[in-house]
């Protein structure tokens, strides 16, 4: 806030700035387990860093007013004065000035550890309407099953420009807007509001179904079957365009499991079609071996 008020111009080089010392495959929590060891209670990287970038996160997830509402009722808060405070104090006027429950935030965020990657494949109609399909993936020390946040995506073309906002809940989420110009790029999170690293965009030709793609399509290598949390498969089947059968198994996901990594080195080039059934549900894909 004191970069933002006094020093506009240097605001984006904290944020990112602050990201990149975040951003280490050594990944530990806010919330100090262990306060008999000074070394966890003063970590610069994860007690001041990143609990200010879970500030910043807090802010974007309300908005402006209600944060700044929330801390003005936390400072002026008499039972505190002179006292101790703890988190779930601050967490109770956050959501007095929000109307919101923060338990999941701050259990993802302060009490987790670990961050997202996230993963967008878009692609957009004759009638300028867009689609966008969200993944994540998690760095190597993870204990959050999914990063339950508002993600801002922007949008450029035809020398025009603006940021949409997407209540990303699940992993494997399709999101549609319609947009009056035609896309020539999309940027994720353009103004540094979340934790998140090694971020991919990609736009494809469209989606077959809104609940299973494959990603990269076409490609020369491995891909990837992604699909909605309404629809885990079961069975999948790769046939060649002439209808031969080249593969096929019963699988088992884990029910936050929203991809499913195929192996192609021994397939060559040409046109799959790639099968995927969900009880008496079937979904077939085409897909294009570089």
């Amino acid at each position: 806030l004191c970069f933002e008020k006094f020093f506009p111009e240097w605001f984006d080089d904290w944020k990112s700035g602050t990201l990149n010392n975040i951003y280490t495959p050594e990944q530990a929590s806010t919330w100090v387990w262990d306060t008999t060891w000074t070394g966890n209670i003063f970590n610069y990287r994860f007690t001041y860093e990143k609990g200010a970038y879970i500030l910043h996160m807090l802010r974007w997830l309300v908005g402006d007013s209600a944060f700044f509402n929330g801390l003005k009722s936390y400072q002026q808060d008499q039972d505190l004065c002179y006292s101790f405070s703890k988190l779930l104090n601050f967490k109770l006027h956050m959501e007095l000035a929000s109307g919101t429950d923060l338990t999941e935030f701050f259990n993802q965020w302060y009490y987790g550890y670990g961050y997202p990657s996230y993963h967008l494949q878009w692609c957009q109609n004759a009638g300028n309407e867009t689609k966008i399909y969200v993944t994540q993936s998690f760095s190597s020390l993870n204990n959050v099953a999914y990063y339950k946040m508002p993600i801002p995506v922007k949008f450029y073309g035809e020398n025009k420009d603006t940021t949409v906002r997407f209540e990303n809940i699940y992993n494997g989420q399709i999101f549609s807007t319609t947009l009056p110009f035609k896309i020539d790029s999309i940027v994720f999170d353009p103004e540094l509001h979340l934790i998140s690293f090694d971020n991919t965009i990609q736009q494809v030709p469209g989606f077959a179904d809104a609940s299973v793609s494959v990603f990269p399509n076409p490609s020369s290598d491995n891909l990837t079957v992604y699909f909605s949390a309404d629809f885990i498969p079961d069975f999948i089947s790769v046939f060649s365009i002439d209808g031969k059968e080249i593969f096929s198994s019963s699988i088992s996901l884990e029910e936050k499991q929203t991809m499913l990594p195929i192996t192609t080195d021994k397939l060559t080039a040409g046109v799959y079609l790639i099968k995927v059934k969900h009880g008496v549900a079937t979904r077939t894909l085409r897909w294009i071996k570089l």
